[in-house]
């Protein structure tokens, strides 16, 4: 496939949430969209009919829900504001189903529906892929249903993707877009004093990193192990990737590379394993939320009280987190979540649960979350 290269034109703008500290002013020229939907639409194919959950003001959103069916020539069915509905499917149309974690529940109470429609392409984007995912895929297979995975950011639009294939899971090789470059092996360490290396992780008491089953620890020697990588030697690295459709800032230029929160070990020369995200960051039905944040804004409500948040697999939002705090005045937790919930606003999604424990343990292996349900157990 020939990739044209990204064209300038006018600026567009795009804007991270905040829910991981100051809201920022991403640019991104049309032609950068375009180049984007012309890569994508070579993996979905052709298309009659696109149904998006992401809402198009998000970079997701604006290319599969935008730029895509501009390119395709399809009719656009537009659920950002309407999560919950059931997508209406035509048994005789090429279908791309744009997802939400939330989005496959849905999918899951229509498989009849989708096993009976010509073709349909499922697209799920960097967010924890939940395990109705799975199981939509799983139950659908030998139809014309196939899903696929995106990897990207704001900053970076789509860096790499993957068939969602319901055997492999996690386990499944990343491959880079064509028109997007990286160092692989080699690519940038954090030094010790970089607060999302393992060590500085341990000490803020959240374990060495965050990955599939959260909570879960490991460390360089740990990682890799289920598959062919380049340098097992090297352990994790985070992703560094450039490339002509990085976004710029206003009044700054173009980025060489942007180093991304995805923690990598290679996989072939344009391929890596995805082990998680930099602690401290979860994606909330594709919302990202920085912990870190949310405990500070806690302490602020709450100075009196100590807290931690810690990462959950969440089955219909993909991931989610727990609030754990320790009250010296005895606060309960419906007041606690009422004031949280204030701190909060309505931008940096809130904790799935609020619970109350005797203390804080401050330790970094895997036995923190462990020791945090037993002291709520104690206290309920």
């Amino acid at each position: 496939m020939t990739v044209r290269r990204s064209e300038p034109g006018p600026d567009i703008v795009f804007r991270t949430s905040g829910t991981t500290g100051r809201p920022v002013t991403w640019l991104r020229t049309a032609g950068q969209l375009r180049a984007e939907g012309e890569l994508l639409a070579g993996l979905t194919g052709p298309a009659d009919q696109v149904v998006s959950y992401a809402p198009p003001h998000h970079l997701y959103g604006r290319v599969f829900g935008v730029e895509l069916p501009r390119l395709l020539g399809a009719s656009v069915t537009d659920h950002g504001d309407t999560p919950l509905v059931p997508p209406a499917l035509d048994p005789g149309a090429r279908t791309v189903l744009v997802c939400l974690p939330s989005s496959w529940q849905l999918l899951l109470r229509r498989l009849p529906e989708l096993a009976a429609c010509r073709e349909v392409v499922a697209v799920h984007s960097t967010a924890r892929v939940p395990g109705a995912a799975y199981e939509v895929t799983r139950r659908l297979a030998g139809t014309g249903f196939r899903a696929l995975e995106v990897l990207g950011s704001t900053e970076t639009g789509a860096v790499a993707t993957r068939p969602l294939d319901p055997a492999l899971r996690e386990d499944g090789v990343w491959q880079l877009l064509p028109d997007v470059s990286w160092a692989g092996a080699a690519a940038i360490r954090p030094s010790p004093a970089d607060d999302t290396w393992p060590d500085a992780a341990a000490e803020a008491g959240m374990g060495s990193w965050v990955g599939p089953g959260a909570g879960a620890k490991a460390g360089p020697a740990a990682c890799g192990e289920s598959g062919p990588v380049t340098d097992r030697r090297a352990g994790p690295v985070r992703l560094t990737v450039g490339g002509s459709r990085l976004a710029r800032r206003p009044g700054a230029p173009r980025p060489d590379t942007v180093t991304m929160p995805d923690l990598v070990v290679p996989a072939g020369p344009r391929g890596f394993r995805r082990l998680g995200r930099s602690p401290g960051l979860v994606k909330v039905n594709g919302v990202r939320c920085d912990l870190g944040l949310v405990e500070l804004l806690a302490r602020e409500a709450f100075p009196e009280a100590d807290t931690v948040c810690v990462p959950l697999d969440d089955e219909i939002r993909g991931e989610h987190y727990a609030m754990y705090y320790a009250s010296p005045s005895g606060t309960g937790t419906a007041e606690f979540r009422s004031r949280l919930a204030a701190v909060l606003g309505t931008v940096v999604p809130g904790p799935r649960s609020v619970i109350q424990v005797r203390e804080v343990p401050r330790s970094g292996d895997i036995v923190l979350i462990e020791r945090l349900r037993e002291m709520a157990g104690r206290t309920s």
